[in-house]
């Protein structure tokens, strides 16, 4: 680590002050405001952050959002990545059976509700965003190909996708949606469809491997940051040598601000329950995944793309989609560092290697 360091801390009882003077590192405020800990990384271009790991999830959204930040160590936990997360409502199976049981169609069903009216998305809206998705995969798709997708809700990617692949596996937490595809994969005489009643932790529990795995507007549901590395540690495991991993209609982290501004100005301006609260929602950044791109050697490359879609709404204009290129033969591939995530004593180790 550089010895021209500024940091700042995001907490509320433990005091930083003398660690950063031993090791020449310059301090330039401790705040328990996210608003000020944001203010001081932009005015000072801070590159660590220190943190409690109460704040464990804002820190890695300040950590996701900011280029200069370039470590993050947590000042009261000898292991932060594998700290347990609050749980998240979004990640409930009771309340997502409680929605498929009360769900009038599939739309509800899958919880595609608009943010601004709390109304359901319309089908045409729901189609664009399937065939984005499909223009994203087409390329990868033959009927060699295995499918594994988690989240799969009502199934609309999944019906979009399964003809063109000889095997297509579905799975998700919601034992209710479950069974109405089983119903369904049953009535349209599917054979190559299975599906089941997982959470994306339990994936390591399938006995195949998949050419290809999709996250299709499931990962905004995940409780946590940590919780998301090991989804992703046990997707590398389940991947084939050579694959893909589709991360789609990703919340934009970037755009987080703008969306709740969004949605702040149309609320005053209409009679709706608009929904303004977004503290179960993750938000994912490009840093994010270039985290991953340098942490595992697995990993060719990285494509981002942006929305280019006709309906103008939420999905389109702050959501972004990824394809992840997986070529396990790369292992002994050596690659820069990511940037550090740790504890205090990863904090000095570095600092005392200069």
């Amino acid at each position: 680590m550089e010895r021209n360091n500024i940091c700042c801390s995001l907490a509320e009882t433990k005091n930083i002050d003398q660690f950063a003077s031993v090791h020449n590192i310059r301090l330039v405020g401790i705040s328990n405001k996210l608003s000020e800990i944001k203010d001081l990384i932009e005015k000072n271009k801070c590159n660590i952050l220190f943190f409690e790991r109460i704040f464990l999830r804002d820190a890695y959204e300040l950590f996701w959002l900011y280029d200069c930040l370039d470590f993050m160590f947590c000042i009261d936990s000898s292991d932060v990545l594998r700290e347990e997360e609050k749980p998240n409502r979004l990640m409930s199976k009771k309340i997502w059976n409680f929605a498929a049981i009360n769900a009038k169609d599939d739309i509800e069903c899958g919880g595609w509700i608009s943010s601004y009216t709390r109304e359901k998305f319309d089908i045409r809206e729901i189609n664009e965003f399937v065939e984005n998705t499909k223009s994203h995969l087409e390329s990868y798709l033959d009927r060699s190909k295995s499918i594994l997708e988690i989240g799969c809700a009502s199934g609309f990617t999944m019906y979009a996708l399964y003809s063109f692949v000889k095997t297509y596996v579905g799975v998700d937490l919601c034992n209710i949606s479950i069974e109405k595809n089983r119903k369904k994969i049953q009535e349209m005489s599917i054979k190559n469809i299975q599906v089941e009643c997982m959470e994306a932790i339990e994936i390591d529990g399938l006995h195949d491997n998949f050419d290809i795995i999709l996250l299709n507007s499931v990962v905004h549901c995940f409780k946590g940051y940590n919780y998301l590395f090991n989804v992703f540690d046990k997707i590398i495991k389940k991947i084939n040598s050579k694959g893909i991993i589709y991360f789609g209609d990703i919340m934009n982290l970037v755009l987080k601000d703008e969306l709740c501004e969004s949605l702040i100005k149309f609320a005053s301006q209409n009679d709706y329950n608009t929904k303004i609260d977004f503290s179960n929602e993750l938000f994912l950044s490009k840093k994010f995944f270039a985290y991953l791109e340098k942490k595992y050697l697995e990993i060719e490359k990285i494509e981002y793309y942006e929305r280019n879609c006709n309906i103008q709404n939420e999905l389109t204009q702050f959501r972004f989609d990824v394809v992840i290129h997986i070529n396990k033969k790369l292992c002994n591939a050596k690659k820069a560092a990511p940037n550090y995530i740790g504890s205090l004593v990863d904090a000095e180790e570095l600092l005392c290697q200069g």
